[in-house]
């Protein structure tokens, strides 16, 4: 996803070469910015060779979950007060959320699980197709909503008569095309999304949910 540029004075700032005289990964810090025009970058480690003019680089940089990234180019070289470089000033970064934990896709067949949410009055049926203990994977006929929406999931265990609400917010929706008819009757949206305010029976019924999909438990009811 696309996002307008906010980057603070003193942000981390990882530096991989895309093509001039810098082969190594350099880490930086911003202490200067003219918006629209230049970034300001100094170092604490001397590349093994001096940056030029037009070298070129994937900037990265971290914020809470969100890794960003942009490219840009050398455009000036101080030395003084210290030495630094200025940077293209990219217009927008990509950003990319960061999976705190990692997925485990879910074999449904072995999982009887319900899930449905309420939209616009009505309750859709939705598919999960994977989960971590910080969010899913879900799919749909329609879209749930936009990106940075709230909603929330019902999950029912069959077995067990378990039920749970999971409040989430989406993070990104893909619209999955579709090749035939007889894809026309499958899951056309994929949504990832992020669990919020997990009580402790939420996290139990995760672990549950990962535990039982997990090959030598499959046996494991919920």
């Amino acid at each position: 996803m696309d996002h307008a540029l906010n980057l603070a004075l003193g942000t981390t700032l990882s530096l991989r070469p895309l093509r001039g005289s810098i082969q190594q990964r350099i880490t930086g810090e911003l202490f200067g910015k003219f918006k629209k025009q230049s970034l300001l970058i100094a170092w604490d480690k001397k590349p093994k060779n001096d940056f030029k003019i037009g070298d070129a680089f994937v900037v990265s940089f971290q914020e809470q979950n969100i890794h960003y990234a942009f490219q840009a180019v050398v455009q000036a070289i101080a030395m003084q007060p210290f030495p630094h470089i200025y940077l293209s000033y990219p217009d927008s970064s990509k950003g990319v959320m960061l999976r705190r934990s990692p997925r485990h896709p879910l074999d449904l067949p072995n999982i009887p699980l319900a899930l449905s949410v309420q939209q616009h009055g009505r309750q859709v049926m939705i598919t999960m197709d994977d989960i971590s203990h910080s969010g899913a994977k879900l799919s749909a006929d329609l879209r749930l909503g936009n990106v940075n929406e709230d909603f929330t999931i019902e999950l029912h265990a069959p077995q067990s008569g378990e039920h749970i609400s999971l409040t989430c917010v989406i993070r990104y929706v893909r619209n999955r095309k579709q090749a035939s008819e007889v894809l026309r009757q499958q899951s056309c949206f994929s949504h990832g999304v992020e669990f919020k305010d997990l009580g402790d029976s939420e996290q139990q019924f995760i672990d549950r949910l990962i535990l039982a999909n997990r090959p030598l438990h499959n046996q494991q009811k919920l």
